[in-house]
């Protein structure tokens, strides 16, 4: 198969129906993008950030880490396929679908792919042939703006609200917004209010993602990836809204995880592609923590 960067198509809106005047995100347009009718029996990884914050490039490497794609030996534990799911989809357009299989198979052929503002990523992971999770990474708009706040369409609310598990994956970085203080405070307390509202004891987890780690300025001060993480998330931190909800929480499966993606370079018709970091220690610990909290933890852990 061809998978030339001439080869991959421009990403589409999942609903070919909604004019060109109401393309602005808003919680009319978005309540008409319903097309997700997920299985509630399987447990739901759901990767939450705002436009720009680096969910597609943190789906991207986790799918070439698993894969074998990029350097080193990985546990038996964290090799699994990821296989799209338009069975479970509802009025799909074959854009949408173009959209996921070339996501895929750019991933397959190499660790890269071009990026672009993806639309939805409804993605299963299987291992042995056995289902292991549904991972959804839904628009950056659909998930956070600053006038509707966090998760104001109705589809992400109802996933919420249902009772099948899930993994919270919360994205921030330093840079979320441009820097603007304002927008990245607004985003914080959405998320917190998010939290301390949504997240269920019993049947929810969460992780603090905090991606870009070694852009952090923080980082040239000779702390560490994980204390550069935990200042993030401190009381006199960037996210102290979000810090305190989850000091708070009553949730017990819950982490702060640093995390680098890779590297992303514009080519001269300025399609950006991202390149997974070759060194796959963060994915590993990534991959770990989501597979801990869904299954639990590897036997051999407890005998160490």
């Amino acid at each position: 198969m061809n998978l030339e960067k001439s080869a991959l198509p421009t990403f589409v809106s999942p609903d070919e129906t909604v004019s060109k005047e109401s393309q602005a995100p808003n919680a009319a347009q978005l309540d008409k993008r319903r097309v997700l009718n997920l299985p509630h029996d399987k447990p739901l990884i759901m990767l939450v950030g705002p436009h720009n914050v680096g969910k597609t490039a943190i789906l991207g490497s986790l799918i070439a880490y698993s894969t074998h794609k990029l350097a080193g030996n990985i546990p038996t534990r964290h090799a699994f396929s990821w296989l799209p799911l338009p069975d479970i989809l509802q009025h799909v357009p074959e854009g949408y679908r173009n959209q996921t299989n070339q996501f895929l198979e750019k991933i397959a052929a190499s660790e890269t792919y071009i990026g672009s503002t993806s639309e939805y990523f409804v993605i299963n992971a299987k291992q042995n042939e056995r289902p292991l999770f549904i991972a959804l990474e839904a628009p950056g708009e659909d998930y956070f703006s600053i006038e509707q706040g966090l998760f104001s369409p109705l589809y992400l609310s109802d996933l919420a609200e249902r009772s099948h598990d899930k993994v919270y994956l919360f994205v921030f970085s330093h840079d979320m917004f441009g820097g603007d203080p304002s927008k990245m405070a607004a985003y914080d307390k959405a998320v917190s209010e998010f939290i301390r509202a949504k997240v269920k004891p019993g049947r929810d987890r969460f992780l603090l993602l905090y991606t870009k780690i070694k852009n952090d300025p923080v980082m040239q001060t000779g702390m560490t990836e994980l204390e550069c993480a935990n200042k993030a998330f401190s009381a006199g931190g960037k996210f102290p809204e979000t810090a305190s909800a989850y000091r708070n929480s009553p949730i017990k499966g819950k982490k702060i995880i640093p995390y680098w993606s890779g590297t992303f370079k514009t080519d001269v018709k300025t399609n950006t592609e991202y390149r997974a970091h070759p060194a796959h220690e963060y994915p590993a610990r990534l991959t770990e923590a989501m597979l801990t909290l869904l299954v639990g933890s590897p036997w051999w852990k407890f005998w160490a």
